[in-house]
């Protein structure tokens, strides 16, 4: 359904929800190939990023979403170091992780942006969240609502 929104001066983030990649991905491609206004400059991918790696490696991938509570910040495997290094700018311009207060820091943020890594996180639906968030640098937020959290936003800073 998204595929006839592509176009040139406009990029679209397809997330393909499905895990069952070898089944499922074909069939995108299958899609994206109709489809002659895709192309690499105005479609970005969201999830299966080893399929697409493999099977069409000249699209970029947003780096897989991390679990808002599955992952505790004092596992090693999780330092700030970690999460910046394993995410390749040349493969995957942006981090689209759920907004989480304790993980996602200024200087995280600051690290990604340094390698050239865009962060848009999600769903942010309350003017404080959404403040904290843009304070610490992130470039984009998702929302549900967004002519009600700007004004919430707006509000917000008022009174502050």
């Amino acid at each position: 359904d998204v595929l006839p929104l592509v176009r040139s001066g406009r990029r679209v983030i397809m997330h393909v929800c499905d895990a069952r990649w070898d089944i499922v991905m074909p069939k995108v491609k299958a899609a994206m190939e109709r489809h002659e206004n895709v192309n690499p400059g105005n479609l970005w991918i969201q999830g299966g990023t080893e399929w697409v790696k493999r099977n069409l490696p000249e699209y970029k991938c947003l780096a897989p979403c991390l679990p808002r509570r599955g992952w505790l910040i004092s596992d090693p495997s999780l330092d700030l170091d970690a999460i910046a290094k394993r995410i390749d700018p040349r493969i995957t311009p942006v981090w689209a992780p759920r907004w989480d207060e304790d993980l996602i820091t200024a200087e995280l943020i600051g690290r990604l942006r340094k390698r050239g890594i865009v962060t848009v996180v999600w769903t942010v639906n309350d003017a404080a969240s959404a403040w904290a968030a843009l304070g610490r640098g992130v470039d984009k937020i998702y929302t549900d609502r967004p002519s009600a959290l700007l004004k919430e936003m707006i509000e917000f800073k008022i009174r502050r």
